[in-house]
């Protein structure tokens, strides 16, 4: 015969258990990529760095009359002043198409990709090289190291779960139009072009994490790594260093 006092505490401590091992594999499998993203779409924004909207590459400004016109080596002058002319006066109309337009102002939104990549992120590195030479820069060779060469699973965004501290918000590249559309000034909301993570790399109270930005259509462009560190159980960013630009 079983004690029922004995079966009902063996059952009490089974379901205790089931359920600490449950919320323990939540949080330690829970990713803190997003939590990242936030801090760091917060401090790109803190910043100035990201754009307010898009625009497209311009025509050259008035006072470039003269450098076009030399440039134009199959053009007489004055075939090429005269396309000058076209050049500007198709500038002022599309400013004043932009001026015309309904916008939602309320978010600026960054085009993204829906997963953030695995890396490894192997152009990934600390320059100048003199930065090295510093303790608080040195400290994440070991960890830099290994983020140049582990590969990490990707890992769909989550769009509703992060959390926006400023005005700046991901929206998925499939909610916007064409890559070759995004640039010509006709959305219907504020966007900063196009921004992509991978994922958060993490080692020793150290974090990596690298970003890049496109804002035209083509060759404007550059990525950064992020260099951030534990404190107080709180990452806060160290430091973030331009990788390469176009």
């Amino acid at each position: 015969m079983f004690d029922i006092d004995y079966y009902s505490k063996m059952k009490f401590f089974f379901a205790a258990l089931i359920l600490l091992l449950s919320f323990s594999c939540k949080t330690t499998t829970e990713p803190e990529d997003f939590k990242i993203i936030s801090t760091v779409l917060y401090e790109l924004e803190q910043r100035e760095w990201l754009a307010k909207d898009i625009y497209p590459i311009m025509p050259p400004p008035p006072e470039s009359r003269k450098y076009f016109i030399e440039s134009q080596d199959d053009l007489t002058p004055g075939v090429a002043s005269v396309r000058f002319d076209t050049l500007v006066i198709r500038y002022q109309q599309y400013l004043t198409r932009i001026s015309q337009r309904i916008v939602d102002s309320t978010w600026i939104f960054m085009a993204t990709s829906n997963y953030l990549t695995g890396g490894p992120c192997k152009g990934c590195r600390i320059s100048p090289d003199s930065l090295k030479s510093k303790p608080n820069y040195k400290r994440y060779e070991k960890v830099l190291s290994d983020f140049q060469t582990t590969e990490l699973a990707e890992l769909e965004i989550s769009f509703e779960q992060i959390e926006y501290f400023g005005k700046y918000h991901l929206k998925s590249i499939d909610d916007f139009p064409p890559r070759e559309d995004m640039y010509n000034g006709t959305l219907n909301f504020l966007s900063g072009g196009e921004l992509d993570f991978t994922r958060f790399y993490q080692q020793d109270n150290l974090g990596l994490i690298y970003f890049s930005i496109s804002n035209c259509e083509m060759d404007c462009g550059a990525g950064y790594l992020v260099l951030l560190e534990r404190k107080k159980g709180e990452w806060k960013i160290f430091d973030i260093i331009l990788q390469w630009t176009s």
